[in-house]
């Protein structure tokens, strides 16, 4: 696997306290879960471009290894991993149209920062 040097932007979404008391439990996510990234010099389609966590779609370890073995791009901040939402929609077709959603929303905002 190659060692690249990505340049990324940090999102981290901040819901209002209203939204918040709306979530079961009424607790705020923690940061990492709230955590994405934009691959500033993706030069593919803008799904591509796109890092989400993988434990919010199942085991972390074994996601880490499935994505290294497909050689996918990873980032791996604060002990937590961030793959592709291209790679994820490609794995969990179940939840591919949830993810392209949650991609579309990073990417406009990272458009309006």
């Amino acid at each position: 696997m190659t060692n690249t040097k990505l340049r990324y932007r940090r999102i981290v979404a901040e819901p209002s306290p209203e939204l918040v008391a709306d979530l079961p439990g009424g607790e705020m996510p923690p940061s990492w879960m709230r955590t994405t990234f934009i691959d500033e010099d993706c030069p593919y389609r803008e799904i591509d471009r796109v890092f989400l966590p993988v434990e919010a779609f199942g085991e972390p370890l074994e996601l880490f290894l499935m994505a290294c073995y497909d050689r996918a791009s990873l980032i791996i901040d604060a002990g937590h991993v961030y793959a592709p939402a291209s790679w994820l929609m490609q794995e969990f077709p179940q939840s591919a149209e949830k993810t392209q959603k949650i991609a579309d929303r990073v990417l406009e905002v990272a458009r309006d920062k």
